[in-house]
């Protein structure tokens, strides 16, 4: 069985065609996404009383004279992974000028990500129609929870969060989102403790581990492929981004090392691509996210066989 992982995309619409037309390209058995399925915020394109169209994308200022512009913009910025919306001035003015700004730029944002999710889950139920493939996606710490329910609403897609799923051939996938905390107070944290429990739980459900492939977003502590930017007082990264350190969870390690399942696909630290073998049997991946290059890494990896991993190897597209 051929496995193709790719994980954190963050609202990028080319990296989820480019996920879902993966199947084909690999030749693969099952394709799976890791956590982080959603953007980080929205971009106003506000309509001016002139008529022209004005906004402020990663700190540059642009102005669009036609609705051509202002349509070749929402690309541009939809396959970054944020969402463009459109506003004419008056409207903009009472929002931001609003005391509940907050919460009312936070009911866009979520709608413009519902709004994309489903656009992604009808474009791949098409695709998939076609050439039939499994694909499983699970939500991860960044992603808020009222997008579950619309991938449950399209049968091609397995919701896989927190559960254990069959595959072929014997395997089982195992999934969990959550991670251990994080500085940004994400939807889906929770203490080691909490942690260690939730997949305590889904062992016990599993029983034998032998032909159990995990899919846990939060890396292993201590691995390799859980270093991150090093972060000062201010949130910033310290040395231009050149200090790292590890961010991955001691109780997945300790999981990992326990109950030694054949592969462990994670993601979460964007800058943790690489591969490292955890005790004497698991093979944990992570196969880093550029997302916003419109860039998807993944992993390919062969299972089957007295030897459990065939092969393996990143992959870039």
């Amino acid at each position: 069985m051929r496995i193709f992982f790719a994980t954190d995309i963050h609202g990028s619409d080319v990296c989820w065609k480019k996920f879902i037309n993966a199947g084909e390209y690999y030749r693969a058995d099952v394709l799976i996404l890791g956590g982080d399925m959603t953007g980080k915020a929205v971009v106003p394109v506000v309509q001016e009383t002139s008529g022209k169209w004005t906004a402020r994308f990663l700190e540059q200022d642009f102005t669009f004279l036609s609705r051509e512009e202002v349509m070749k913009f929402q690309t541009i910025v939809a396959n970054r992974g944020y969402y463009a919306f459109i506003v004419d001035r008056a409207e903009y003015d009472d929002i931001v000028g609003s005391p509940e700004a907050k919460s009312l730029i936070n009911a866009i944002y979520e709608e413009k990500v519902i709004e994309r999710i489903r656009g992604w889950l009808e474009w791949a139920t098409e695709k998939i129609q076609r050439r039939p493939i499994p694909v499983f996606c699970c939500p991860g710490n960044d992603d808020f929870f009222g997008i579950d329910e619309v991938i449950r609403e399209y049968p091609v897609i397995t919701h896989g969060e927190g559960q254990i799923v069959p595959l072929s051939e014997g395997y089982r996938l195992l999934s969990m989102g959550w991670t251990s905390p994080t500085p940004w107070n994400t939807f889906r944290e929770a203490s080691e403790e909490e942690l260690g429990q939730k997949l305590e739980t889904l062992a016990q459900v599993s029983g034998s581990m032998d032909h159990v492939i995990c899919n846990i977003h939060c890396p292993p502590y201590g691995s390799s492929i859980d270093e991150a930017p090093e972060l000062d007082e201010n949130m910033r990264p310290k040395l231009a981004g050149n200090s790292l350190i590890p961010v991955g969870s001691k109780s997945v390690r300790v999981f990992l090392e326990r109950y030694q399942p054949l592969v462990s696909l994670h993601g979460h630290i964007h800058e943790g691509r690489g591969f490292k073998r955890i005790g004497k049997r698991t093979m944990a991946f992570n196969p880093g996210s550029q997302y916003e290059q419109g860039v998807l890494l993944g992993a390919l990896v062969d299972v089957g066989g007295p030897k459990g991993i065939r092969q393996y190897s990143l992959t870039q597209g």
